[in-house]
């Protein structure tokens, strides 16, 4: 689809001045998001239609198996990809992006969370609560392992950002 060659080389213009800095990367991204504004240029399973009925598109280079249903490569090159992702009936696990760049919600919602490390001291507090080595018959080597696991582990809870 021609937004997306478009995008695509806008992107890899930009970027060339800057180096591919890729501190640099996501501001421009965003930049010519805001510019082009794809999620106007087409209707939501036009990408899919021109995908079925094209013999011309990119390689598929899904960056997560699995992610999104289905997900969608519409421009790539060396070093950029630009992805489309459509959920039907579920949405994503908690995850990181391993990539920096930006992202468009194009019909629908999303929740961008951030989270951070909770110590384990409220963990040991509650398994300690919950189970008492001593009052187990021959389980204190389980349990004692168990604590174990959960001090090396961490937990999160999200803080969302308006």
């Amino acid at each position: 689809m021609r937004i997306f060659q478009d995008m695509g080389r806008l992107l890899q213009e930009r970027w060339l001045k800057v180096q591919h800095s890729e501190e640099a990367f996501p501001d421009i991204a965003a930049e010519v998001l805001r510019e082009l504004a794809p999620h106007q240029a087409f209707k939501t399973l036009e990408p899919l239609e021109w995908l079925y009925g094209t013999r011309d598109f990119p390689k598929q280079l899904t960056t997560r198996p699995g992610f999104g249903q289905p997900a969608l490569t519409v421009f790539s090159d060396a070093r950029l990809l630009i992805d489309l992702y459509y959920w039907v009936d579920g949405t994503t696990d908690i995850h990181q992006h391993g990539f920096c760049g930006a992202f468009q919600v194009l019909q629908g919602s999303s929740i961008h969370g951030h989270y951070h490390s909770r110590g384990h001291a409220e963990v040991m507090t509650r398994l300690k609560e919950t189970f008492d080595a001593e009052e187990v018959d021959g389980q204190s080597d389980d349990i004692a392992a168990l604590a174990d696991s959960l001090r090396e582990s961490t937990l999160f809870r999200p803080t969302f950002r308006g």
